[in-house]
């Protein structure tokens, strides 16, 4: 599982949390859609709240949590 991703449109360095792979894991979520969603989202980023950003992708076929982290 990538972990780190440098320079994602629009959001700069993300990390993945080790929580956040482990649940991809157990979702069933594959690195290759992962990818898809973060890298080459259709739709705008929707703000739910001060630190999270919902990406989704083309046609709803997927989409991942973006929290910020704090400190």
């Amino acid at each position: 599982m990538k972990h780190f991703y440098r320079d994602v449109p629009r959001l700069g360095n993300v990390a993945v949390s080790r929580h956040a792979q482990a649940r991809m894991e157990a979702d069933g979520i594959t690195q290759e859609a992962f990818d898809k969603v973060l890298l080459t989202p259709s739709r705008p980023d929707l703000p739910d709240g001060a630190d999270v950003l919902w990406r989704i992708a083309l046609r709803g076929t997927g989409a991942i949590n973006l929290s910020a982290a704090s400190g």
